[in-house]
């Protein structure tokens, strides 16, 4: 019963391992302005309409010590997101509702945390997949998707997405990468 027997338990059980390091930055917003970019184009997956992890960077925000930007609030951010550009799941997709993508113009808030000082403007291209009956994988009651393997079927729905909206797809491609 000692850690090689609890190891070759836990491998021969199929267990995956992870690690959850507490809240920190998931969006990889805020690292990237405290880097000192003033564009940053951030990849977001969510359910429908901005998540937690997004907005918790904002003013107005429920977490204090992660908010980075004054402008816009939480509010404003929720409304501007509402008037996003949407590309809707193509017709049958379980998981995925639809990708959103838009421009924030912000304005930093000072945070010791990341070393990020007032008033630096900054604008973040947003994309989101947006998503339901979904988890990061693991089993959770109510959803689905609750294995890591079936992640390339919410893929394969975005890549079907995309290839069946050629127009929209370009639009996309242009505005953050061209």
């Amino acid at each position: 019963g000692g850690p090689q027997s609890m190891a070759l338990k836990a491998a021969t059980a199929g267990l995956n391992p992870l690690i959850d390091g507490g809240y920190a930055d998931v969006t990889g917003i805020a690292n990237a302005v405290a880097a000192g970019a003033s564009s940053v184009v951030a990849f977001i997956s969510s359910a429908l309409g901005p998540e937690f992890s997004t907005l918790a960077l904002f003013k107005g925000t429920l977490y204090p010590g992660s908010r980075v930007f004054n402008k816009p609030s939480v509010k404003e951010v929720a409304r501007q997101w509402e008037r996003f550009t949407a590309i809707p799941a193509r017709a049958g997709s379980q998981f995925l509702q639809k990708i959103v993508y838009g421009t924030i113009s912000a304005v930093t808030a000072a945070n010791e945390h990341f070393g990020i000082e007032a008033g630096r403007r900054i604008t973040l291209d947003m994309i989101s997949i947006e998503t339901v009956n979904i988890t990061i994988g693991l089993v959770q009651e109510g959803f689905i998707y609750n294995s890591f393997y079936q992640y390339g079927d919410l893929v394969g729905e975005i890549v079907q997405t995309l290839a069946e909206s050629p127009q929209a797809t370009q639009a996309l491609l242009q505005k953050f990468f061209f």
